[in-house]
């Protein structure tokens, strides 16, 4: 049950599907401003400001009413802009709040949402495995391949592990975003949801074209690496890098449109610190690697020190 400021005046929906308002049958209060004591179904704006003003009974006068009991706190859904009578675009500022509209002398106090479990599947999925997973996999091929008593290839199954579980956690992350869209929310709808959906795209291709990458023979290429295999590395490392630091920064922005969107805390603080948590682990494993190639970690993760140790037996 929804009261609305348009063109045409106050204009009061019942909601039933997310479509365009424009296409729903609506009722359409006059303005009625007679009585300037006790203005009613009036849609006012002046000096920036709105007032809309109506009157409806405390009982439900249908099943597309809510009761307003009175002395209890009565959950209002707001928004506002960006125009002051355009009812199709997203609004500029939006919230909830908790008011006795009885008496409301008490003032309102803002309601946070709650996340949704879809929705909290798919920041739980998707800040491990582009806040970390999938950026420590590139790390580790671009930076131990060359560590030294590490057994051939020890590398590439770090690497090729760490890529397989976040390949999996993304594409679970992917379906729960899109449930959620679809049961909460609507698609597409910010730079977000654009942006991931990018980078799941190519995060999914990887190890496709890494299946079909060309081999080389036994001693190397004799006369150099042929176009398909320098395609494939343009590719795999090029636009793989890519897809890991915008993964890292949609990561972020993920949790900060959580914060816009008037969740709680916890809904946007928790893949914020995954994220944060994540993105500084890889940082410092990247930056060991040029600072010290060799480093103990290094060794410890590629079986260097274990293959040196057996060689020493």
């Amino acid at each position: 049950d929804i009261f609305a400021c348009s063109g045409e005046g106050l204009r009061r929906f019942w909601v039933t599907d997310r479509r365009n308002p424009e296409e729903f049958a609506t009722t359409v209060i006059q303005q009625d401003a007679a009585d300037a004591a006790t203005p009613q179904n009036l849609c006012l704006f002046e000096d920036g400001k709105g007032r809309m003003t109506f009157t409806r009974t405390l009982a439900a006068g249908s099943s597309t009413e809510r009761e307003i009991v009175p002395g209890a706190p009565q959950a209002i859904i707001w928004a506002r802009g960006p125009g002051e009578t355009d009812l199709t675009s997203r609004h500029a500022t939006r919230g909830e709040v908790s008011l006795d509209l009885t008496d409301v002398s008490g003032g309102v106090s803002e309601v946070k949402v709650t996340g949704q479990w879809t929705l909290w599947l798919h920041l739980l999925l998707m800040a491990p495995a582009w806040g970390l997973i999938l950026p420590l996999g590139a790390a580790i091929a671009n930076r131990t391949k060359g560590v030294e008593g590490a057994p051939k290839g020890a590398w590439f199954k770090l690497h090729t592990t760490l890529q397989r579980v976040g390949w999996v956690l993304q594409l679970l992350g992917l379906i729960f975003a899109i449930v959620h869209c679809d049961k909460y929310s609507v698609h597409f709808n910010s730079s977000h949801t654009i942006l991931g959906l990018v980078i799941v795209i190519i995060g999914t291709l990887q190890p496709l074209n890494a299946a079909f990458r060309p081999h080389p023979p036994e001693g190397g290429w004799p006369d150099g690496k042929p176009f398909a295999r320098l395609a494939f590395e343009i590719w795999h490392k090029g636009v793989g890098w890519a897809a890991v630091v915008l993964g890292m920064f949609n990561v972020i922005v993920g949790a900060l449109l959580a914060k816009s969107l008037d969740f709680d805390d916890a809904t946007w603080v928790v893949p914020l610190v995954l994220g944060c948590i994540g993105i500084a682990s890889f940082v410092l494993f990247f930056v060991l690697g040029v600072v010290s190639p060799n480093n103990a970690l290094y060794k410890a993760l590629t079986g260097a020190n274990k293959a040196q140790s057996t060689e020493t037996a």
